[in-house]
């Protein structure tokens, strides 16, 4: 299969620059996610690792060859678009043979790999019929076989399950992961949705106004946003955020905000006492917010202002500072607004930003190592 670089890729139309300065690489057999909202540059970027689009600036390699003048359709890359681009006039086994008749393939072999691709992706019950008797879900699985079945390098697919309803992108993303793992194949997946890039991605790429904020698992990503861009983006709720000023009371380091005051640490010494007198921005993910219990000494008290009850679990939606936070409790609050809550929030959990420039401060000064 294939391993991809992108080195210092970028896209300008006239005086916009779409895409800028955007460096990656995609390793053999490795399932890549781009992520970011409308507008980021995700698609543009996949559209000039297609050929789709020309290179402004920049470099694409596919195994160390180098692809910035090669033709679209000589760069073995096969793409799965969100329309799916299937011909309405033509049988589902005319629509997934229909590259390789124009590529003058024996019909001996196309059969065979039509056959193939059908049986991977269950197809095979639905070969006689036209795209508009099929199902969404089927129809996507139709342009997969169109792409499995160019035995292509790169797999490129630009937000293929955006016109499907909830129930069956869950399935499709499942089947798709499937898919990829079952072929080894090297995949790059353009997405607005971060469920889709967590749940589906080895590595994620997240972008924002034509750049790359961050790239890693989605692990990493999650538990350590680099920016606040990337912390808001991936996860549902958001992380929470707050602004402050480090303090230093009665021997303990704190967040002072306007009605309350945040404990960092109680350690002396740390790093994060050159701060003290500094504005910082606090983040904390719903799910690290408990609600206190009686014995406990440092908790918080906020007003509520509504709840979800999403069947096994909570969002409690509070005021801090005049900012809404929410916090994710496990179990079913019927919490009316305006009740005040007790809350915990572990200092271990929370992350710090620089006010400024939004970006992580690095781990010497985080709490939670």
């Amino acid at each position: 299969m294939g391993h991809l670089q992108l080195v210092n890729l970028s896209k300008r139309f006239n005086d916009v620059t779409a895409v800028d300065n955007v460096n990656l690489e995609v390793n053999d057999g490795e399932f890549v996610v781009m992520v970011g909202p409308s507008g980021c540059g995700k698609s543009t970027t996949l559209r000039m690792i297609a050929g789709l689009e020309s290179i402004s600036d920049g470099d694409l390699l596919l195994n160390t060859t180098k692809l910035n003048d090669v033709h679209s359709s000589e760069r073995n890359m096969a793409m799965v678009f969100q329309s799916y681009a299937l011909y309405p006039h033509m049988s589902v086994y005319e629509n997934i043979a229909f590259g390789m008749k124009v590529r003058k393939t024996p019909k001996h072999e196309i059969k065979e790999k039509v056959m193939q691709a059908a049986k991977i992706l269950q197809l095979e019950p639905l070969l006689d019929r036209k795209p508009k008797e099929l199902s969404g879900g089927q129809n996507q699985r139709v342009a997969l076989g169109r792409a499995i079945v160019r035995d292509p390098e790169v797999f490129l697919m630009d937000e293929p399950l955006s016109n499907l309803d909830a129930k069956l992108r869950t399935h499709m993303r499942t089947e798709i992961k499937e898919l990829q793992r079952k072929l080894n194949a090297t995949m790059v997946y353009v997405t607005h949705d971060q469920v889709e890039a967590m749940t589906m991605g080895d590595k994620i790429v997240v972008m924002n106004q034509g750049q790359v904020q961050q790239i890693g698992s989605p692990i990493d990503l999650y538990n350590k946003p680099m920016n606040r861009f990337v912390g808001e983006f991936i996860g549902s709720p958001p992380m929470n955020f707050i602004e402050g000023t480090v303090v230093e009371e009665n021997e303990e380091l704190r967040l002072k905000l306007e009605q309350y005051s945040i404990l960092l640490s109680k350690e002396r010494g740390i790093p994060l006492r050159k701060y003290i007198g500094k504005a910082l921005l606090m983040g904390m993910r719903a799910e690290d917010i408990y609600i206190a219990e009686e014995n406990e000494t440092v908790v918080y008290e906020f007003p509520v202002i509504n709840v979800e009850v999403l069947g096994g679990e909570s969002l409690i939606f509070f005021h801090m500072n005049n900012k809404t936070w929410i916090a994710k409790l496990y179990g079913q609050y019927l919490f009316a607004n305006g009740d005040k809550i007790k809350l915990k929030l572990q200092p271990s959990k929370i992350q710090l930003f620089d006010k400024e420039t939004e970006q992580r401060l690095a781990d010497e000064f985080q709490l939670n190592h």
